[in-house]
């Protein structure tokens, strides 16, 4: 039984959409049941336990939704219709109910305590309406438009459904907590939640256990930008990437308060591009070689510092910096990962992911992770101009001249294209060339 199944049940009885049974059975052939063995815990539980990141956000367990089902919002007219205006009484809502949910799929799915609830409700402007199927929800952030939405999708070997059940704007703060406002939110009475089947012309009203409207989330949010490659910047900020210049330059690539991450930029050495010669042998292509990529990085923060040499991987930080940074290794197929982790005196927690690629046409590249966003500039997090980034050396920490040469810009950021007018992406066999 679907999340689509379940809701046709009730709003079958609106007259407002029907969904084929061949449909259905598609659905249940890919529904995973999970365990049952405590009662699940509402979404605002779980959202509130997260770390989300600018992206996709799986939802990893079950979950419940509070629901009034006493009236249904209609998009249109934004406007709220009681059942009892539409010839619809309780009882036929929890007779509804009772065929939904009195089924052994959710008496094995849910704890004794959420199937009568689900199945068998005593109060429907409180109604807890069990997802038993999570892996099809993720919750969406994005950083750059400042929204969030919960997303369902299905993909099947002949459709793909996507649909946003729940929507809002993002509240940033300046910390690690963050609002995820919902909307719409008809007099601050709960957000909407929209059922899939109804395609978001109509919903229901969320509320909390007490049945309270609800009107947003609470929950903690890093933000994360990366950069691979003959240099390519996806900043955190921007939906935009950004290609550094193949030129000789040093570039800032974070800076807040007191914490600065440095990269130095130059052509691939003689070593590199034999390399990269051989890499592309099988693929009978002439590839590109003479890029520029990264090939030193320097962190300081709070008056610790450490320099990578990207080639020769070696490390120099002092005994303050041994103890002051913490160095993990993992290894995957694509690459080597080294996360450097450090907390500053703004109690900002910064991770810096060092990766090195097998494949030697991306040969390098960073992903910073940072638990702020206030106060913040470089290139990984926003798509800043690269000249408005740059600096005279590799180990510069305070410079004036890059926020007087931010602040008098009249165009700060990079709209154009990554891929230069001569440049060709060759992917052969699954290799990038």
């Amino acid at each position: 039984m679907s999340k689509i199944r379940k809701w046709d049940s009730i709003f079958l009885m609106f007259n407002l959409v029907k969904i084929s049974i061949k449909y259905l059975i598609l659905y249940c052939n890919y529904y995973i049941m999970p365990p049952a063995n405590e009662n699940l815990r509402t979404l605002d539980e779980i959202v509130s336990g997260m770390v989300l990141q600018h992206g996709s956000n799986p939802i990893r367990e079950p979950f419940i939704l509070v629901l009034d089902l006493t009236q249904k919002y209609v998009a249109a007219s934004a406007t709220f219709h009681p059942l009892i205006n539409l010839g619809i009484t309780e009882e036929q809502v929890k007779g509804s109910l009772l065929a939904s949910y009195g089924t052994t799929f959710y008496e094995n799915g849910l704890s004794d305590s959420d199937w009568a609830a689900a199945r068998n409700p005593t109060d429907l402007t409180k109604w807890r309406g069990p997802y038993l199927d999570n892996q099809f929800y993720s919750l969406n952030i994005d950083v750059p438009a400042e929204t969030w939405k919960l997303t369902y999708k299905l993909v099947t070997t002949t459709q793909t459904i996507v649909h946003h059940i729940l929507h809002g704007k993002l509240i940033r703060t300046g910390t690690i907590k963050q609002r995820l406002v919902g909307e719409p939110n008809p007099l601050g009475g709960g957000m909407i939640e929209f059922p899939v089947s109804q395609q978001g012309n109509t919903g229901v009203r969320l509320v909390d256990s007490d049945g309270n409207g609800l009107s947003e989330f609470s929950a903690a949010i890093t933000y994360q930008g990366f950069s691979i490659g003959d240099p390519y910047v996806w900043p955190i900020m921007s939906k935009v990437p950004v290609k550094l210049p193949s030129i000789y330059g040093v570039y800032r690539l974070f800076e807040k308060e007191n914490t600065f991450v440095n990269a130095l930029v130059d052509e691939a050495t003689s070593d590199h591009k034999a390399r990269m010669n051989k890499y592309a042998l099988s693929s009978k292509l002439k590839p590109m070689v003479d890029g520029y990529f990264y090939h030193k990085v320097f962190i300081h923060a709070d008056g610790n510092e450490m320099t990578i040499d990207l080639y020769t991987k070696d490390v120099s930080t002092t005994e303050n910096g041994k103890k002051f940074f913490e160095i993990k290794g993992e290894k995957s197929v694509k690459y080597t990962n080294y996360n450097i982790e450090w907390k500053d005196s703004t109690n900002t927690n910064v991770n810096l992911s060092v990766m090195f690629y097998n494949n030697p046409h991306i040969e390098n590249g960073f992903k910073i992770t940072t638990s702020k966003i206030d106060n913040t500039c470089g290139m990984l997090v926003n798509n800043y101009k690269p000249k408005l980034m740059k600096l005279p050396s590799l180990t510069t920490t305070n410079y004036n001249k890059l926020h007087t040469r931010l602040n008098n810009a009249t165009k700060k950021f990079e709209i154009k294209s990554i891929k230069a007018k001569s440049e060709q992406w060759k992917l052969t066999n699954g290799k990038l060339l």
